[in-house]
């Protein structure tokens, strides 16, 4: 069990802290009379004495507070704790916001010591519920959860069961890297990313992306790369190719649910026609201006078969308003496709009219 050894405090930023009886933690500040605290993201300072005592023994004639920051801990390797691990000492509940920091330059522990170990072993933490730290109170962790907030809605049995899914989205565009970006939030951890498009000056109006920086690169490595910032454990494939018929079964035969977020009828259909081939669900979406649609199409169904015959050609209108709707909507059906099949539309479409503030189901047998 971790336990704290020593309490210190600092008078001023860059100053060696000075060891105390006990330490004030107040929510969303830090320690009481710490020069450190205040409304950011560094309140309070942990130090491993298994760590520091490689550099402590170095200089023997110190003091724990020339090292230990405001917590100097026994019997734990904080370094390696991940951003985000709650720290719980008695009723005092701590984050770690950061590991390691530059060095003050010229700061009074370098000019003392000769060194400053914060860079390599010192965690920084915010206090997320205050009290009183004494040297000798008991340590607990608690590994961080990015998805607890999902909890109130989504048991963690089925975030565990979500989180397994694979998941191919056809069509990068501005609904696939919306529905993209709801999917990893919601806790999805392996997709598949289909297209060959780059980005556009004419995308910056509704894509999630686009921007003046992405301009001219691919959207599927784009998206890619901007999900791994929000779960970087994320197994993300991409596929900078059209689905084909020729190609289309290699790319999506390992999904557990497939994703139509393209604009062609044509490819809308084929995707369908694929998915019955592997008897894989197919979840629909569509963007017109302000209307958008959303339907789950299920092998056999033919329901996007039998919506698009004639082919009829759509509107280039693509509004961002209704595309974060359809997006919704569809990262909606595919978490209930996958975990609540029993909740997930069937024989029917959802029809969005955003200039009326109008939504409707449509029951469609084919």
């Amino acid at each position: 069990m971790a336990k704290v050894v020593a309490v210190c405090k600092s008078e001023k930023k860059g100053t060696i802290k000075k060891e105390a009886a006990s330490i004030h933690c107040i929510e969303n500040y830090g320690i009481e009379d710490d020069a450190h605290a205040g409304n950011w993201h560094r309140q309070v300072s942990l130090m491993s004495l298994s760590d520091m005592k490689m550099v402590h023994a170095e200089y023997p004639g110190e003091h724990y507070g020339v090292f230990a920051e405001n917590i100097l801990v026994d019997d734990a390797c904080l370094f390696q704790l991940e951003i985000g691990t709650k720290i719980h000492i008695g009723e005092v509940i701590l984050e770690v916001s950061q590991i390691g920091k530059e060095c003050h330059q010229g700061c009074e522990i370098q000019k003392k010591t000769g060194k400053c170990v914060m860079p390599q072993i010192g965690i920084f933490t915010i206090v997320l519920h205050g009290g009183i730290i004494y040297p000798k109170d008991e340590i607990t962790f608690e590994k961080p959860n990015q998805y607890e907030k999902n909890f109130g809605a989504l048991s963690n049995e089925k975030q565990k069961e979500f989180a397994k899914k694979r998941i191919t989205i056809v069509g990068i565009g501005a609904l696939g890297q919306m529905v993209a970006h709801e999917l990893i939030r919601l806790g999805c951890r392996h997709l598949v990313l289909i297209d060959p498009d780059f980005f556009s000056y004419t995308n910056q109006n509704r894509q999630l992306y686009a921007d003046s920086k992405t301009l001219y690169q691919s959207k599927c490595e784009i998206t890619k790369k901007q999900l791994e910032l929000i779960q970087p454990q994320a197994d993300i494939q991409i596929y900078k190719q059209a689905l084909t018929s020729e190609n289309g079964i290699r790319l999506i035969q390992s999904s557990d649910v497939v994703v139509d977020c393209v604009d062609q009828p044509n490819i809308k259909q084929l995707m369908e026609k694929l998915c019955e081939e592997i008897n894989v669900v197919l979840v629909h979406g569509a963007v017109d201006g302000w209307f958008g649609q959303v339907a789950v199409s299920y092998p056999h169904d033919h329901l996007l078969e039998k919506l698009y015959q004639g082919n009829k050609p759509r509107s280039e209108a693509s509004l961002v308003t209704t595309v974060n709707v359809v997006a919704s909507f569809q990262s909606s059906e595919v978490y209930k496709v996958l975990c609540e099949p029993h909740l997930a539309m069937r024989h029917q479409i959802l029809m969005i009219d955003l200039l009326r503030n109008e939504i409707s189901k449509v029951d469609f047998h084919s």
